[in-house]
């Protein structure tokens, strides 16, 4: 079923699959049966050096054209790669207006104590969104280290919280409008991104930020005297880079600690697999990070 909100967003939601709230991942099940590499398949699948991958349900976003998450992960339970799938079928058949969807993880992610990554999502945007450079076909794709019940109450409002240095991702910045995106949370930014230094927008990385413990005055100023963390980390491309059949590996700058202990990611990917017949969005090479 899909509904749509005052604000125009739709919402993909399921009454037997995960429910999709603001966030989703794409897939193609054509694709994938014809590959055999996915069809039917709830288990995880083991590897010869010891790694095992397992898969989310999928969510539907058009007739024959589904959404997936994905997990990588090693004997211990160290996640490997965690990743949205996204099916190539499924740039014919996205909507002509913003939509959000929601993808839970696999639950051989999820009960694992190993790391702090609850669900995914991801935004399409037909039009872009604020600022100028993003505004521009895209897919923002989340990987959230809050429950989905904490997310989905996130009010709009203007973020007046503090963040420790030390949870402060290197060289990121807040935006000059520290807004609170409703069912999102606050962005930060990397000014030595090319989209802030004359290139065109094609991907980036974003952190997200959110202070738990704040409230709202009454003319919305949210978290004064609160502390805030990372909640999200984000990537985020364009459709026409997408549809070049990409191949791009980057570095993740690093904050010195998180509020929660565990294995975060040090890389993100963004490409075009053949054997798939699929566009995939991954967070790779996770690395022990204290709590502070």
């Amino acid at each position: 079923m899909n509904t749509t909100s005052e604000s125009g967003v739709t919402t993909m939601t399921t009454t037997d699959a995960p429910r999709i709230g603001r966030r989703t991942v794409l897939q193609a099940a054509g694709a994938i049966a014809a590959s055999g590499l996915l069809a039917g398949r709830a288990r995880a699948a083991h590897r010869d050096d010891g790694t095992f991958t397992a898969w989310g349900r999928p969510v539907e976003v058009a007739s024959g054209v589904d959404v997936r998450t994905f997990a990588t992960l090693d004997r211990r339970g160290v996640p490997v790669a965690i990743g949205v799938h996204i099916p190539v079928e499924a740039m014919r058949v996205l909507p002509a207006k913003l939509t959000a969807y929601h993808l839970d993880f696999p639950r051989a992610l999820t009960t694992r104590d190993t790391h702090a990554f609850t669900f995914a999502g991801l935004d399409w945007n037909p039009a872009g969104h604020p600022g100028p450079m993003y505004e521009v076909p895209h897919f923002d794709v989340h990987f959230y280290l809050m429950d989905e019940a904490e997310v989905e109450a996130i009010a709009p409002g203007v973020a007046a919280y503090e963040i420790a240095a030390e949870r402060l991702p290197e060289g990121y910045v807040f935006e000059p409008v520290r807004f609170i995106v409703p069912e999102m949370g606050e962005h930060l930014v990397d000014p030595t991104s090319p989209e802030f230094n004359g290139q065109p927008f094609t991907e980036t990385f974003i952190y997200g930020a959110y202070a738990r413990d704040g409230a709202s005055d009454d003319s919305g100023v949210f978290g004064a005297g609160a502390t805030g963390e990372i909640t999200f980390l984000e990537p985020m491309v364009t459709k026409a880079f997408l549809e070049t059949n990409p191949s791009v590996r980057k570095s993740i700058k690093q904050p010195q600690g998180f509020a929660v202990a565990g294995y975060y990611p040090t890389t993100y990917t963004i490409e075009y697999r053949s054997q798939w017949q699929a566009y995939v969005v991954t967070l790779e090479d996770f690395e022990w990070v204290d709590a502070v």
